[in-house]
Protein backbone atom coordinates (compact mmCIF):
# COMPACT_ATOMS: atom_id res chain seq x y z
CA UNK A 1 0.00 0.00 0.00
CA UNK A 2 1.56 3.37 -1.06
CA UNK A 3 1.65 6.14 2.00
CA UNK A 4 -0.91 8.44 0.60
CA UNK A 5 -3.43 5.28 0.21
CA UNK A 6 -2.49 4.99 3.69
CA UNK A 7 -2.63 8.00 5.45
CA UNK A 8 -5.90 8.28 3.34
CA UNK A 9 -7.29 5.34 4.91
CA UNK A 10 -6.31 6.30 8.05
CA UNK A 11 -7.95 9.36 8.14
CA UNK A 12 -11.40 7.96 6.59
CA UNK A 13 -10.90 5.59 10.08
CA UNK A 14 -10.51 8.40 12.34
CA UNK A 15 -13.50 10.69 11.00
CA UNK A 16 -15.29 6.83 11.24
CA UNK A 17 -14.43 6.98 14.82
CA UNK A 18 -15.41 10.39 15.40
CA UNK A 19 -18.44 9.86 13.67
CA UNK A 20 -19.56 7.51 16.20
CA UNK A 21 -18.55 9.73 19.11
CA UNK A 22 -20.61 12.36 17.59
CA UNK A 23 -23.58 9.96 17.01
CA UNK A 24 -22.97 8.80 21.41
CA UNK A 25 -23.80 12.67 21.87
CA UNK A 26 -26.70 12.45 20.41
CA UNK A 27 -27.69 9.84 22.81
CA UNK A 28 -26.69 11.59 25.46
CA UNK A 29 -28.00 15.04 24.50
CA UNK A 30 -30.48 15.43 27.37
CA UNK A 31 -32.66 17.84 25.34
CA UNK A 32 -32.30 16.18 21.88
CA UNK A 33 -30.72 19.30 20.67
CA UNK A 34 -28.06 17.65 18.22
CA UNK A 35 -30.75 15.56 16.88
CA UNK A 36 -32.56 18.83 15.74
CA UNK A 37 -29.79 20.89 15.41
CA UNK A 38 -30.02 21.18 11.48
CA UNK A 39 -33.22 23.34 13.05
CA UNK A 40 -31.11 26.08 14.67
CA UNK A 41 -29.42 28.92 12.78
CA UNK A 42 -25.36 28.59 12.71
CA UNK A 43 -25.46 32.03 14.43
CA UNK A 44 -27.32 33.69 16.53
CA UNK A 45 -30.20 35.81 14.33
CA UNK A 46 -31.96 38.65 17.12
CA UNK A 47 -30.82 40.59 20.27
CA UNK A 48 -32.13 39.29 23.73
CA UNK A 49 -32.50 40.68 26.83
CA UNK A 50 -31.51 38.26 30.11
CA UNK A 51 -33.35 37.60 32.34
CA UNK A 52 -33.85 38.93 35.38
CA UNK A 53 -33.38 35.62 37.06
CA UNK A 54 -30.49 35.05 35.32
CA UNK A 55 -27.64 32.92 37.45
CA UNK A 56 -24.05 31.84 36.41
CA UNK A 57 -24.02 28.84 37.92
CA UNK A 58 -24.21 26.02 34.70
CA UNK A 59 -27.85 25.79 35.19
CA UNK A 60 -29.43 26.91 32.09
CA UNK A 61 -32.96 26.74 33.48
CA UNK A 62 -33.50 30.50 32.65
CA UNK A 63 -33.40 29.89 29.06
CA UNK A 64 -36.06 27.37 28.65
CA UNK A 65 -35.96 24.32 26.38
CA UNK A 66 -33.08 25.16 23.93
CA UNK A 67 -30.52 28.08 23.91
CA UNK A 68 -30.75 30.03 19.99
CA UNK A 69 -28.02 28.75 17.42
CA UNK A 70 -25.77 25.65 17.05
CA UNK A 71 -22.43 26.36 15.06
CA UNK A 72 -20.83 23.19 13.33
CA UNK A 73 -17.20 25.09 13.18
CA UNK A 74 -17.05 24.37 17.05
CA UNK A 75 -19.78 22.38 18.05
CA UNK A 76 -21.52 24.25 20.09
CA UNK A 77 -25.11 25.21 21.10
CA UNK A 78 -24.92 29.20 22.30
CA UNK A 79 -27.19 32.34 23.71
CA UNK A 80 -25.75 35.76 23.58
CA UNK A 81 -27.87 38.45 25.87
CA UNK A 82 -27.85 41.64 27.89
CA UNK A 83 -28.82 43.67 30.13
CA UNK A 84 -28.17 47.28 31.61
CA UNK A 85 -24.94 45.59 32.90
CA UNK A 86 -23.03 43.14 31.33
CA UNK A 87 -22.86 41.19 28.27
CA UNK A 88 -23.64 37.15 29.02
CA UNK A 89 -22.48 34.08 26.55
CA UNK A 90 -23.71 30.60 27.82
CA UNK A 91 -23.04 27.89 25.74
CA UNK A 92 -23.86 23.88 26.28
CA UNK A 93 -21.63 20.96 25.02
CA UNK A 94 -22.92 17.50 24.36
CA UNK A 95 -19.73 15.96 22.03
CA UNK A 96 -17.36 14.37 24.71
CA UNK A 97 -14.72 15.12 22.59
CA UNK A 98 -15.44 19.19 22.49
CA UNK A 99 -16.11 18.33 25.91
CA UNK A 100 -12.61 18.18 26.23
CA UNK A 101 -11.23 19.95 24.43
CA UNK A 102 -12.92 23.22 25.72
CA UNK A 103 -11.73 21.95 29.50
CA UNK A 104 -8.23 21.20 28.78
CA UNK A 105 -7.79 24.27 26.49
CA UNK A 106 -10.08 26.73 27.34
CA UNK A 107 -13.19 29.16 25.86
CA UNK A 108 -11.99 32.33 24.50
CA UNK A 109 -15.00 35.18 23.88
CA UNK A 110 -13.44 38.09 21.77
CA UNK A 111 -15.10 41.49 21.36
CA UNK A 112 -14.34 43.97 19.10
CA UNK A 113 -15.99 46.61 16.14
CA UNK A 114 -14.48 45.38 13.06
CA UNK A 115 -14.87 41.74 13.46
CA UNK A 116 -11.30 40.93 12.07
CA UNK A 117 -9.09 38.68 14.25
CA UNK A 118 -5.91 41.29 13.95
CA UNK A 119 -8.10 44.32 15.57
CA UNK A 120 -5.75 45.31 17.96
CA UNK A 121 -8.64 46.86 20.07
CA UNK A 122 -10.14 43.26 20.63
CA UNK A 123 -10.81 42.54 24.18
CA UNK A 124 -11.10 39.25 25.05
CA UNK A 125 -11.58 36.41 28.41
CA UNK A 126 -10.24 33.01 28.44
CA UNK A 127 -11.92 30.54 30.77
CA UNK A 128 -11.67 28.15 31.76
CA UNK A 129 -7.59 27.65 32.78
CA UNK A 130 -7.36 24.16 34.10
CA UNK A 131 -4.28 22.56 34.14
CA UNK A 132 -3.40 18.82 31.97
CA UNK A 133 -3.77 17.29 35.04
CA UNK A 134 -6.72 18.87 36.47
CA UNK A 135 -8.64 18.68 33.57
CA UNK A 136 -8.28 14.86 32.89
CA UNK A 137 -9.62 14.17 36.51
CA UNK A 138 -12.59 16.11 35.54
CA UNK A 139 -13.34 14.25 32.25
CA UNK A 140 -12.14 11.09 34.30
CA UNK A 141 -14.84 11.91 36.94
CA UNK A 142 -17.47 12.31 34.54
CA UNK A 143 -16.84 9.22 32.36
CA UNK A 144 -15.12 10.08 29.43
CA UNK A 145 -12.11 9.13 29.98
CA UNK A 146 -10.47 6.40 30.98
CA UNK A 147 -9.29 6.27 34.45
CA UNK A 148 -6.20 3.66 33.56
CA UNK A 149 -5.18 3.81 37.43
CA UNK A 150 -8.81 2.63 38.66
CA UNK A 151 -9.15 -0.41 40.71
CA UNK A 152 -11.54 -2.34 37.80
CA UNK A 153 -12.23 -5.22 41.11
CA UNK A 154 -13.86 -1.90 43.01
CA UNK A 155 -17.85 -1.40 42.82
CA UNK A 156 -18.59 1.04 40.51
CA UNK A 157 -19.80 4.20 41.67
CA UNK A 158 -23.42 5.24 40.77
CA UNK A 159 -23.61 7.49 37.72
CA UNK A 160 -24.83 10.49 39.67
CA UNK A 161 -22.37 10.42 42.27
CA UNK A 162 -19.52 10.35 39.25
CA UNK A 163 -21.30 13.56 37.53
CA UNK A 164 -21.28 15.35 41.53
CA UNK A 165 -17.43 14.53 42.02
CA UNK A 166 -16.37 16.26 38.12
CA UNK A 167 -18.41 19.15 39.35
CA UNK A 168 -16.59 18.94 42.31
CA UNK A 169 -13.45 19.06 40.80
CA UNK A 170 -14.27 20.82 38.35
CA UNK A 171 -15.40 24.01 40.72
CA UNK A 172 -12.55 23.15 42.69
CA UNK A 173 -9.91 24.03 39.75
CA UNK A 174 -11.41 26.78 37.27
CA UNK A 175 -10.25 29.62 39.61
CA UNK A 176 -8.54 32.19 37.09
CA UNK A 177 -9.48 34.34 34.12
CA UNK A 178 -7.00 35.54 31.13
CA UNK A 179 -7.70 38.93 30.07
CA UNK A 180 -6.83 40.51 27.11
CA UNK A 181 -7.22 44.07 25.60
CA UNK A 182 -9.00 45.16 28.80
CA UNK A 183 -6.32 48.17 30.13
CA UNK A 184 -8.28 49.06 32.99
CA UNK A 185 -8.29 45.25 34.55
CA UNK A 186 -4.82 44.71 36.56
CA UNK A 187 -3.29 41.59 36.78
CA UNK A 188 -3.51 40.00 39.95
CA UNK A 189 -2.01 36.60 40.12
CA UNK A 190 0.98 36.22 41.90
CA UNK A 191 4.45 35.59 39.35
CA UNK A 192 5.74 36.73 36.49
CA UNK A 193 4.13 37.04 33.34
CA UNK A 194 5.59 34.09 31.65
CA UNK A 195 5.45 31.94 34.31
CA UNK A 196 1.94 32.61 36.37
CA UNK A 197 0.74 28.31 36.10
CA UNK A 198 2.42 25.38 35.79
CA UNK A 199 0.42 24.70 33.08
CA UNK A 200 1.97 27.33 30.94
CA UNK A 201 5.47 26.36 32.20
CA UNK A 202 4.48 22.90 30.52
CA UNK A 203 2.48 23.90 27.70
CA UNK A 204 4.49 26.62 25.74
CA UNK A 205 2.61 26.79 22.73
CA UNK A 206 -0.90 27.21 24.58
CA UNK A 207 0.38 30.62 26.45
CA UNK A 208 0.10 33.75 25.01
CA UNK A 209 0.23 37.41 27.27
CA UNK A 210 -2.74 38.51 29.34
CA UNK A 211 -3.43 39.96 32.43
CA UNK A 212 -4.46 36.85 35.16
CA UNK A 213 -7.46 37.68 37.70
CA UNK A 214 -8.96 35.21 39.93
CA UNK A 215 -12.72 33.82 39.10
CA UNK A 216 -13.57 35.67 43.04
CA UNK A 217 -12.56 39.06 41.45
CA UNK A 218 -13.73 42.53 42.39
CA UNK A 219 -13.88 43.36 38.76
CA UNK A 220 -17.23 41.59 37.89
CA UNK A 221 -16.52 39.43 35.48
CA UNK A 222 -18.10 36.03 36.49
CA UNK A 223 -18.07 32.35 34.86
CA UNK A 224 -18.49 28.60 35.82
CA UNK A 225 -19.09 25.43 34.34
CA UNK A 226 -21.27 22.23 35.37
CA UNK A 227 -22.37 18.94 34.19
CA UNK A 228 -25.70 17.89 34.30
CA UNK A 229 -27.17 14.38 34.91
CA UNK A 230 -27.00 13.42 31.19
CA UNK A 231 -23.05 14.54 30.92
CA UNK A 232 -24.08 18.04 28.83
CA UNK A 233 -21.47 20.66 30.12
CA UNK A 234 -22.99 23.70 30.21
CA UNK A 235 -20.57 27.28 30.49
CA UNK A 236 -21.94 30.59 31.35
CA UNK A 237 -20.21 33.90 31.94
CA UNK A 238 -21.14 37.71 32.48
CA UNK A 239 -18.63 40.42 31.57
CA UNK A 240 -19.60 44.12 32.36
CA UNK A 241 -20.29 46.01 29.16
CA UNK A 242 -18.03 48.45 29.98
CA UNK A 243 -14.75 46.22 29.66
CA UNK A 244 -16.02 46.13 25.57
CA UNK A 245 -16.41 49.81 25.45
CA UNK A 246 -19.98 50.00 25.62
CA UNK A 247 -22.77 51.14 27.78
CA UNK A 248 -26.87 50.42 28.22
CA UNK A 249 -27.69 52.93 25.37
CA UNK A 250 -24.91 52.10 23.08
CA UNK A 251 -26.38 51.84 19.15
CA UNK A 252 -23.52 50.70 17.49
CA UNK A 253 -23.90 46.87 16.49
CA UNK A 254 -20.32 44.96 17.13
CA UNK A 255 -18.47 42.01 16.49
CA UNK A 256 -17.86 38.68 19.02
CA UNK A 257 -15.97 35.58 18.03
CA UNK A 258 -16.08 32.17 20.03
CA UNK A 259 -13.12 29.91 20.10
CA UNK A 260 -12.41 26.83 21.31
CA UNK A 261 -8.16 26.61 21.63
CA UNK A 262 -6.70 23.86 20.25
CA UNK A 263 -4.63 21.93 22.28
CA UNK A 264 -1.61 23.41 19.30
CA UNK A 265 -0.60 27.05 20.01
CA UNK A 266 -1.80 28.93 17.54
CA UNK A 267 2.28 30.21 16.89
CA UNK A 268 2.31 26.54 15.68
CA UNK A 269 4.69 25.44 18.24
CA UNK A 270 3.79 21.89 19.33
CA UNK A 271 2.86 21.18 23.34
CA UNK A 272 3.41 18.53 25.53
CA UNK A 273 0.47 17.39 24.81
CA UNK A 274 0.80 17.07 20.90
CA UNK A 275 4.10 15.39 21.46
CA UNK A 276 2.78 12.28 23.66
CA UNK A 277 -0.12 11.88 21.39
CA UNK A 278 1.86 11.43 18.11
CA UNK A 279 2.56 8.04 16.89
CA UNK A 280 4.36 6.38 14.52
CA UNK A 281 3.07 3.54 12.20
CA UNK A 282 5.06 2.30 9.47
CA UNK A 283 7.29 5.01 9.41
CA UNK A 284 4.65 7.68 9.34
CA UNK A 285 3.98 10.15 11.89
CA UNK A 286 0.17 10.17 12.75
CA UNK A 287 -1.58 12.71 15.26
CA UNK A 288 -4.75 10.76 16.40
CA UNK A 289 -5.86 13.81 18.50
CA UNK A 290 -6.15 16.63 15.58
CA UNK A 291 -9.44 17.71 16.29
CA UNK A 292 -8.21 18.52 19.72
CA UNK A 293 -4.91 19.81 18.67
CA UNK A 294 -6.19 22.62 16.04
CA UNK A 295 -8.38 25.99 17.03
CA UNK A 296 -11.77 26.54 16.51
CA UNK A 297 -14.31 29.57 15.79
CA UNK A 298 -16.97 31.69 14.10
CA UNK A 299 -17.56 35.10 14.21
CA UNK A 300 -21.21 36.50 15.08
CA UNK A 301 -22.67 40.36 14.97
CA UNK A 302 -24.79 41.91 17.70
CA UNK A 303 -26.57 44.77 18.69
CA UNK A 304 -27.53 45.44 22.24
CA UNK A 305 -31.10 44.49 23.31
CA UNK A 306 -33.30 47.52 25.11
Amino acid sequence: MQKNEWMNLNETKMNSQLLKKNALAILLGSTGFIAIAQKFPAVQQVSLRAPATIKIDGIPTEWGESLQAYNKNVELYYTIANDDENLYLTVQATNPRIIQKLLMAGLVLSVNSTGKKDDANSSSITFPLLSAVNSRHVLIDAGMEPDVFADNSASPRPADSLIALANKTLLANAKEFKIKGIKTIADTIPGVMGDKRPYFRLFTGFYQPGQYIAVDNKDGIKATARFNDKKVLTYELAVPLKYFGLTKDSRQKFFYNIKLNGLMGDNGMPTIGVMITEKRVNGVTVDPNQDLDNSTDFWGEYTLAK
